[in-house]
């Protein structure tokens, strides 16, 4: 599974990350389930973080492969330095691999 965000956060300009700004951090950003038998489920977690020096705010999470699931407790508001856990739950439906991308709305711009 990958992460991404909407807010294209992977790619910074040098000169914008001078500036008061929240910084979208996950860590891992991407999670790898392993073979998971079917009728079983197993969860993952990754770490959302706030690098930047202004207020984080995510307003969505959402997943485009519904054999994984995301605890969404959004909006939730992070202040520099602050992380919060997101656990994401595999339960495949059949055999073969699988994959998936999470993406987090936040007020971050590019």
């Amino acid at each position: 599974m990958v992460v991404e965000s909407q807010t294209d956060l992977l790619t910074q300009n040098p000169q914008a990350s001078q500036m008061s700004s929240p910084q979208l951090s996950i860590n891992p950003s991407s999670l790898d389930f392993g073979t998971v038998n079917l009728g079983a489920s197993d969860a993952k977690t990754t770490i959302v973080s706030n690098a930047g020096s202004e207020p984080l705010t995510v307003t969505s999470v959402s997943i485009d492969n519904p054999l994984f699931t995301v605890n969404d407790a959004t909006p939730v508001e992070l202040n520099p330095g602050q992380s919060v856990p997101l656990s994401v739950t595999f339960t495949p439906n059949e055999v073969g691999p699988q994959s998936g991308v999470l993406t987090l709305g936040t007020n971050v711009t590019a």
